[in-house]
């Protein structure tokens, strides 16, 4: 269904192709890159921000692993394992915060000034379609660049996993008795419930962002039509032009009946 800012894009894209300057239709089009490339700069701040984000739950995490074993006044494997457990559920939760700013709020802003310059593209043939052949090449990375979050998600929700059996039953007897082919002994409750309701949270968080991720707006939603439907292979050749002589070549273009 054709929206007010469907109609009024369409509008300007056919006023900005009807420029007769190119140097006009060229200014409009490189002011685009100019929105990009802050979009593009405030997301790989993020990532940055990320990447510091988790090595420090990480020095956190080996810390106080550090101090259960080692030193004067070692750590109650209780305590060790409620403050590993509590230090994975916080990286999670910083990690989800900037995937969520990244994809969700930053990926949106860069795919519309993105999109808009794929319609202007297709509305005018004084310009090279840059976008629209990137998007052809490589179609939405949206969900690939999801990965640089959705691993070390996994990775932590994993090690929150290992933990908390650590706490459970331990691990070392855990794996006696199943050698044994028996089951392991369970420690008391108050060892471990502490634990249990932080592990509980961290699932909660993870399978609610896993779910909604899915549903975020992708690039394809506002792209033009003629991208949409030249997705597939197919399309694309037919699509394209027959590619001209090169200069100074005895190759003259086959006459048209």
């Amino acid at each position: 269904m054709t929206t007010y800012l469907d109609t009024l894009l369409a509008e300007r894209l056919t006023s900005v192709a009807a420029l007769k300057d190119d140097k006009d239709i060229i200014a409009q089009y490189t002011h685009l890159r100019t929105f990009e490339s802050d979009f593009d700069k405030a997301q790989s701040n993020l990532r940055t921000i990320a990447s510091a984000w988790l090595l420090a739950a990480i020095g956190g995490i080996g810390l106080v692993t550090q101090n259960q074993f080692v030193g004067q006044y070692k750590l109650d494997p209780a305590v060790a394992g409620v403050l590993r457990q509590g230090l994975l559920l916080f990286a999670s939760l910083g990690l989800a915060s900037l995937w969520y700013l990244d994809l969700r709020v930053y990926q949106r802003l860069l795919h519309s000034v993105f999109s808009i310059g794929c319609h202007l593209e297709l509305a005018t043939n004084r310009i090279l379609p840059i976008r629209a052949r990137a998007y052809l090449q490589n179609l939405d990375i949206t969900n690939a660049l999801g990965m640089f979050y959705r691993v070390p998600m996994y990775v932590l929700l994993g090690a929150a996993i290992v933990n908390f059996l650590q706490t459970l039953v331990g691990l070392q007897t855990a794996i006696t008795a199943l050698l044994a082919c028996s089951l392991p002994a369970i420690r008391p409750s108050q060892v471990w419930s502490l634990t249990a309701i932080i592990t509980l949270v961290h699932v909660g968080v993870f399978m609610w962002l896993r779910t909604t991720s899915k549903k975020w707006a992708t690039l394809s939603e506002q792209l033009p039509e003629e991208l949409k439907r030249a997705r597939t292979h197919g399309a694309i050749m037919a699509a394209s032009p027959p590619a001209p002589p090169r200069p100074g070549s005895d190759q003259t273009p086959a006459p048209q009946t």
